[in-house]
């Protein structure tokens, strides 16, 4: 059966095609993808004709929804087959089908090795600088914080804890809480109540990290 119609074959002239010459010095090209006119219509009885892309890409599909190169152009129908080292990715597979692989590129990639961390200041390594010093700021000012929280109920609602606790004691609190140290101050205010919650949850996700 032979197919009367020319079929359009795009391609891309890649790395692992070369040139070379023949027996008579005749410059003919060699590689996975090379076709061979002569060949090909006798073994398949079909003809064909090569095609460039215009971009001279491999291409695939982009953000701005167009597809570019080779794959744009058979997912368009201005080629009716691509033959080149293709990778097979997901996002080509979207607009066009491929076959089997038949090639498989040998070339590798070498980076240097990784050289081994100095251990000493491993605890900082989960934050950067701005973060830790973030850490720092509302670890010095929560016991402030509650201070003067409950200073000013005292002041304008006239309501105090049955113990009553002093600047310090609310700062080391709030830092034991930090280290997972457990906490050694209560209180019946639900304002105060809220600041605690708050501060536990936020020592629980800082040493979740470290």
């Amino acid at each position: 059966m032979r197919v009367s119609k020319k079929i359009a074959v795009a391609r891309k002239i890649s790395s692992a095609r070369r040139q070379m010459r023949d027996s008579k010095g005749k410059a003919v090209e060699e590689g996975p993808t090379t076709l061979k006119k002569e060949e090909t219509k006798s073994l398949l009885c079909i003809q064909y004709k090569l095609v460039s892309s215009p971009d001279g890409k491999w291409g695939g599909p982009q953000p701005d929804n167009t597809i570019t190169g080779l794959v744009g152009q058979v997912a368009r129908h201005e080629a009716h087959a691509a033959i080149c080292e293709l990778t097979i990715t997901k996002t080509r597979e979207t607009v066009v089908d491929f076959t089997m692989p038949y090639y498989l590129e040998s070339t590798t990639l070498v980076s240097p090795a990784p050289k081994e961390k100095n251990r000493s200041f491993a605890i900082l390594s989960p934050f950067t600088l701005n973060v830790w010093l973030c850490i720092c700021l509302v670890t010095v000012l929560v016991g402030p914080l509650l201070y003067m929280v409950t200073r000013l109920l005292v002041v304008y609602l006239d309501e105090e804890d049955s113990v009553h606790y002093s600047l310090q004691s609310f700062s080391f609190n709030m830092y034991r809480n930090l280290m997972v140290q457990g906490n050694l101050i209560t209180s019946h205010r639900w304002c105060l109540r809220f600041i605690f919650i708050s501060w536990y949850f936020f020592s629980l996700c800082i040493s979740g990290e470290i």
